[in-house]
């Protein structure tokens, strides 16, 4: 969101000189976030831009492919609509009528939690948990709390709490924390993307 990210930054220094601007992110759900941000923000920034994804909804995944200015996309693992907890086929809760009971009381508590999406973020309906925080496409009932940007006021104990992070300006400048030891398994996957936005370069004569 714009709250965590200085995308003035991108405009006011001097890119010459840099091939690619590469961005990390954990998931795109609807895919209007990062095509928003695309459009409005580097829409002006010639170079190629790579936007990778631990996780992908479908149907996101190919708006932002077909709608945002990215060089590419590349996503580690795409979710299908199985994989969102309340469609007509999801994997989670094939029984109809139970998945209806349990989407009537998640979307009850959920227009209490965070009212403007009460099944997460555009509607996501995500399960997903990350060991470093909770994407808001997950379903509110399981992140919501005082840390995050659900509505103020509703005392809610969160099973895995969000923690909403703001980007500060003041902060911009300080030395950074020193970096967690990566999982081998995530060191291998970034490298394999590095290689193969190289390889993509080569293709096009850059």
């Amino acid at each position: 969101s714009e709250g965590c990210c200085p995308y003035k930054h991108f405009n006011e220094i001097d890119l010459s000189g840099v091939k690619a601007l590469i961005f990390i992110d954990d998931i795109i759900g609807s895919g209007n976030q990062a095509t928003r941000f695309a459009k409005n923000k580097l829409s002006n920034i010639t170079i190629d831009k790579y936007y990778i994804i631990l996780y992908a909804f479908e149907d996101g995944l190919e708006k932002v492919k077909s709608k945002a200015n990215f060089t590419d996309v590349i996503p580690a693992k795409i979710l299908f609509k199985e994989c969102k907890a309340f469609s007509s086929k999801s994997r989670y809760f094939k029984d109809p009528e139970v998945r209806e009971r349990l989407k009537r009381i998640c979307k009850k508590y959920g227009e209490k939690l965070y009212p403007e999406h009460p099944l997460g973020y555009d509607d996501s309906q995500s399960l997903l948990v990350f060991p470093h925080n909770v994407p808001n496409n997950t379903l509110p009932i399981i992140w919501a709390g005082p840390e995050s940007e659900s509505a103020p006021g509703v005392v809610w104990k969160p099973v895995w709490k969000r923690i909403k992070h703001v980007y500060s300006p003041s902060l911009h400048n300080q030395t950074p924390p020193k970096p967690i030891n990566e999982d081998l398994v995530i060191k291998s996957y970034l490298e394999e993307l590095k290689k193969e936005i190289v390889e993509k370069r080569r293709q096009r004569g850059d």
